[in-house]
């Protein structure tokens, strides 16, 4: 992806290239985030009836799910953050990915 005669796609300026100043070659942060979703189904009372409970739900929640993106490091949402701060390292490689976390359960009520 260097630049040369041959393959002019300024991707980037040339292998020598050594940035002191701290400017990385612009990227896009563009992305899109499946953040939260929590799916929900409550038994019926007249599928209860011949049963001991009362009610039922059956939950599953998600967190962090899938992010769409091309970006290059692993959260694009963290580097937005702190570029825009003033503190801290907006390195696109020193942050860490979101935890994707997915729970079952159950709400139950006895009769």
């Amino acid at each position: 992806s260097y630049w040369s005669a041959t393959n002019p796609t300024n991707t980037y300026p040339s292998l020598a290239y050594n940035n002191t100043w701290g400017y990385g070659y612009p990227r896009s942060t563009d992305y899109t985030r499946i953040k939260d979703i929590t799916l929900s189904y409550n038994f019926s009372p007249a599928l209860l009836d011949k049963t001991i409970f009362k009610s039922l739900t059956v939950y599953a929640s998600g967190r962090n799910l899938h992010t769409f993106t091309n970006w290059v490091g692993w959260d694009p949402e963290v580097f937005s953050q702190l570029r825009g701060s003033g503190s801290g390292d907006s390195s696109y490689m020193n942050n860490y990915p979101a935890v994707r976390t997915i729970v079952f359960g159950l709400n139950v009520a006895l009769k």
